[in-house]
């Protein structure tokens, strides 16, 4: 009997598609991952691009123990077309408020806030 070449051919060509086909969605997967990592860069570029510097001075009143704190937004400069900026001025959290005494003695939680 002869060798079946149609049967043999299309076999073959099966398996080369197959492996066609793995190359390709492995490609496809490398191709999503650097795609995927250019978009972070460049998310991470803009945000440093638009984060906005400020210039901080701090100015005494002469109206007693008040000082005037003075912001200028120095830059970037597409952040100057914007209408309004909010800054809240808040107190650091990573101050210890905790009163020295000494050992022994007893400070009271009112004591302590009227202190502060």
């Amino acid at each position: 009997m002869g060798t079946p070449w149609a049967s043999l051919i299309a076999g073959t060509t099966a398996v080369f598609s197959a492996v066609a086909t793995g190359g390709a969605w492995l490609a496809a997967r490398r191709a999503n991952a650097t795609a995927d990592a250019v978009a972070r860069i460049e998310r991470e570029r803009w945000h440093a691009d638009l984060t906005p510097q400020f210039r901080v001075t701090l100015e005494p009143r002469y109206d007693g123990d008040r000082a005037g704190l003075i912001l200028h937004l120095a830059g970037p400069l597409p952040l100057g077309r914007l209408d309004e900026i909010r800054v809240e001025v808040a107190q650091s959290n990573d101050v210890d408020y905790t009163a020295p005494v000494a050992a022994g003695q007893r400070v009271e939680p009112e004591q302590m806030a009227a202190q502060l």
